[in-house]
């Protein structure tokens, strides 16, 4: 289902842009133009409101040069940057190097576009007064996706400025807050919004929308930030909380065809182990032209399809062909790396790998080719991935559209077995080891690997990276665990040319990449927020 935001989205930016203009032009009121005084007063208001945030989240993360999934993804292990050469996007290549500074292009727009989600959930929240009990469902869904986005800037960022309301221009200049104050909103947030948030089963139902958040979703946030926090006994009870409310659980593989490669994709969405996904869609008519060419950079603007599978698929003008293997060509980034088909391969894990990279031997077998003249594609080790691809039959020409532009696969943000991963460290970190083992092992078994016998947090780090490859989380999480200076300090150093000589893969040397401790720890504020807002201090080292 695709349902409300899809249906009210250019409603939703309508009020939305034109927000707060009254009196703008001579005092004179325009004909067509709400107010706050006059908007939020509806259902159908609150409706278009709600719409709009989750728009700039579903934008944020599809649109190809600003992308916050792979923005995130550039910074681990887990793959190489690629592209067509070493200068193409330059600056996803600097996030995958550790040689970015504040002028950023992804740094400086996600920072941006997370303040405008924030803007809008603020509007909400503050304008939307004695609410229906929809209303207050909506002031719920707009706290928990503040919460959301401050979780994501505070561990991106450290200790950005705290907006809780919208900003009188003397107010602009808003100093950095601290990182205690930030989990605090967090928490705060997310426990308010708990009370009034549907279940998902509610959500769920015939009529209702389960792109939304619900209760389940902010209770996963909660225990996410209790845990980076270090909050273990909180964080236990709070992902508890949540396996105890059987709202969700894992897809066995008997249900799933006995194919990993569907618990991403069309076939899953929202299903049983989803707890919260953005929704995109391929049956928009968009094009090359005008119809999309404004979306590239500004993620602002409508945009119901993921552009980013298309990025990321396995580059097609440089010989990659699927064969039978219902994949198309992409333009070629976030090929997996070596190291993580190392860990695949040392773990015994055969499902979850063949489930999640696709190897030149796969690729030849069923007809296809993994390159030209034998040799691979730039940033290519012969390998690329199957989660999140560029699936043939998820892309759509059937309205008009480009399929290239028209991925019409959902992201999933947090998916239950994430929730037991965390919930087992949680236990583990409270000397509760007892009740971490059959969490990770519920996780180990779905794909036939033999249940542990005892727990070590080195078994859950492993256990995340395999099950979470390519989903996001593994840079913060070796931040959080204080492993990244030492995992990620050859980052970049070495980068598959593509090229084949006597039957060795080729690697190009970068010298000046890799992490630095404890500057990458965090990104830099952006240069144009330093350069505006004098209150505003700038991390170390940058």
């Amino acid at each position: 289902m695709k349902t409300i935001i899809k249906k009210i989205l250019p409603l939703a930016l309508v009020a939305i842009l034109f927000t707060g203009c009254a009196k703008d032009f001579l005092d004179v009121d325009q004909k067509g133009v709400r107010t706050i005084a006059t908007f939020y007063k509806t259902d159908a208001d609150a409706t278009s409101a709600i719409a709009s945030c989750y728009n700039m989240l579903r934008a944020m993360n599809a649109s190809v040069w600003t992308s916050f999934w792979m923005t995130k993804e550039s910074l681990a292990d887990d793959i190489y940057c690629g592209g067509e050469n070493s200068g193409d996007r330059p600056e996803y290549q600097e996030l995958n190097t550790f040689t970015f500074g504040p002028t950023n292009s992804p740094i400086t727009n996600i920072y941006r576009y997370s303040y405008m989600v924030i803007y809008r959930a603020n509007l909400i929240i503050d304008n939307i007064k004695n609410p229906t009990p929809y209303q207050k469902l909506v002031i719920a869904e707009a706290k928990a996706m503040r919460a959301y986005v401050y979780f994501e800037l505070g561990t991106l960022y450290g200790p950005v400025p705290l907006v809780l309301h919208e900003l009188q221009p003397t107010e602009y200049a808003q100093g950095n807050s601290t990182m205690e104050t930030l989990y605090a909103q967090i928490e705060k947030d997310l426990n308010e919004a708990i009370v009034d948030l549907p279940k998902k089963s509610q959500l769920t139902a015939a009529g209702s929308d389960p792109a939304r958040f619900s209760k389940g979703t902010a209770m996963a946030f909660l225990g996410k930030a209790q845990l980076f926090e270090k909050k273990y006994a909180e964080a236990a009870t709070t992902f508890q909380a949540l396996i105890d409310s059987h709202e969700y659980d894992l897809y066995q593989l008997s249900e799933i065809n006995n194919d990993y490669t569907q618990l991403f994709r069309k076939s899953t969405e929202f299903g049983k182990e989803s707890i919260f996904e953005i929704s995109y869609t391929s049956d928009r008519k968009n094009d090359w032209g005008n119809a999309f060419g404004d979306l590239w950079n500004d993620p602002s603007r409508t945009n119901p399809a993921n552009l980013v599978w298309q990025l990321c698929g396995p580059r097609g003008d440089q010989g990659f062909s699927g064969g039978s293997l219902n994949i198309n060509g992409g333009w070629g980034f976030g090929y997996p790396t070596l190291s993580l088909w190392n860990a695949f391969k040392a773990a015994g894990d055969s499902v979850r790998l063949q489930g999640t990279i696709l190897t030149a031997s796969r690729v030849v077998a069923a007809g296809g080719t993994m390159g030209k003249d034998g040799n691979y594609m730039y940033g290519c080790p012969g390998l690329v991935r199957l989660k999140y691809t560029t699936w043939a039959d998820e892309t759509s020409s059937a309205s008009g559209a480009v399929p290239d532009l028209c991925y019409g696969t959902n992201l999933r943000i947090m998916r239950y077995a994430d929730v037991l991963l965390m919930a087992a460290e949680a236990y583990l970190q409270s000397s509760k080891a007892n009740l971490a083992l059959p969490l990770i092992n519920q996780v180990r078994t779905r794909v036939n690997l033999p249940a542990l016998t005892s727990v070590t947090l080195d078994n859950i780090k492993l256990e995340r990276r395999l099950e979470l490859a390519f989903e996001g989380p593994r840079y913060q999480d070796l931040v959080r665990w204080g492993d990244a200076a030492t995992v990620l300090k050859d980052q970049g150093k070495q980068v598959p040319t593509g090229k084949v000589v006597g039957g060795q893969l080729q690697f190009a040397t970068k010298s000046n990449a890799g992490f630095v401790a404890p500057k990458n720890n965090m990104f830099p504020i952006p240069f144009n927020e330093m350069s505006s807002n004098p209150n505003v201090k700038q991390n170390p080292g940058y």
